[in-house]
């Protein structure tokens, strides 16, 4: 029987409260400076339980395992598991965390998921700086986080690999596909019936993350390219990328609603039955279309280590783009970075 992955919450997002109204208003974003940033609280990490972002991933339905029988073809730098760094990272990496850490110490998956603790995207960068993390496998900083903490001066980031933004809707509704500005004219409040782009005659629930959140990070770059989005209700926040399957999938009893994740997160990790995609003017994301670049919403994932870094860390990292470093990855069942 599969292990049930325990949960910790790292750390209280702290989200810009909104009450519910009628009408959504548009709210325009003013640039952070490094000023005005307070780094993510955190508490210190407590190996031996692998943290997501939200309980409700504590369930069979979040997969982690990946489809490798024999980690040793890999050629891994050789590390014991008392020697091994700290990785942390964000949900979606974590299949690819723990099979790094098999490659490289021969462990099984038990024991990779009992030294593994993940706190999110976000949390992860300041976990490295704090010096409570070695290395990260990660999607993006947000625009706060990159810019308070100075990562792309004070870190080496490596690209390792392609994911996407994806648009999910319940299969119950009829739409399949949106044009980008459709997207962008929904979550400006400009579009807020599903009739308007071939639907039935039903409100849009345009739901959206929070802010220091990886995919929030891809939707503000790849979709909105720094457009305002409006202001959600306080209910059309999903404060997890497990929730905003689930909010999506039972939101209302109904198939108004709408949203966004990370494809590998949503195809491979916490894949939903009654859930579907949408494509984007016409092109379905999916793993060959991410490959050949054809969808057009794709965004590289990371290794990260301070530059100061010396040991093992520094090793797997520079060992993560190699020939077999990046076949590890695209047998984990991501894309990638030289496809």
């Amino acid at each position: 029987m599969k292990k049930t992955i325990a949960i910790i919450l790292l750390a209280v997002l702290l989200i810009t409260g909104c009450q519910a109204t009628e009408k959504q208003t548009e709210v325009v974003p003013t640039a952070p400076t490094a000023t005005d940033y307070a780094p993510p609280a955190t508490t210190e990490p407590n190996k031996g339980q692998i943290s997501n972002d939200d309980p409700s991933a504590n369930t069979d339905n979040l997969k982690v395992d990946v489809d490798v029988t024999d980690f040793s073809v890999y050629n891994a730098p050789a590390v014991t598991v008392e020697d091994y760094p700290t990785v942390d990272g964000s949900t979606a990496d974590v299949p690819l965390i723990l099979a790094l850490m098999r490659a490289a110490t021969g462990c099984d998956a038990a024991t990779a998921e009992e030294n593994t603790l993940i706190s999110t995207t976000d949390y992860s960068y300041t976990a490295l700086k704090d010096g409570r993390a070695d290395l990260l496998i990660v999607y993006e900083p947000s625009k706060p986080t990159a810019d308070g903490l100075d990562v792309f001066n004070y870190f080496d980031i490596e690209p390792i690999g392609l994911d996407a933004l994806v648009f999910i809707v319940n299969t119950d509704n009829p739409v399949n596909n949106l044009t980008r500005q459709q997207v962008v004219d929904i979550y400006q409040g400009k579009i807020t019936n599903w009739s308007e782009v071939g639907g039935n005659d039903e409100p849009i629930s345009a739901f959206q993350r929070p802010t220091l959140s990886g995919s929030q990070t891809l939707m503000l770059k790849l979709m909105m390219k720094d457009e305002a989005m409006i202001e959600p209700q306080t209910e059309l926040i999903s404060e997890s990328m497990a929730d905003v399957i689930e909010d999506v999938s039972a939101y209302d009893n109904g198939s108004g609603a709408l949203g966004y994740s990370v494809y590998y997160y949503a195809e491979n990790m916490y894949a939903q039955s009654n859930l579907k995609f949408l494509s984007i003017d016409g092109v379905m994301p999916s793993t060959q279309s991410i490959r050949s670049g054809e969808y057009g919403y794709c965004n590289p994932f990371y290794a990260v280590v301070r530059k100061d870094e010396t040991g093992a860390a520094r090793t797997l990292y520079n060992w993560l783009i190699t020939t077999d470093g990046q076949r590890l990855i695209n047998d984990c069942g991501y894309v990638p970075l030289g496809n």
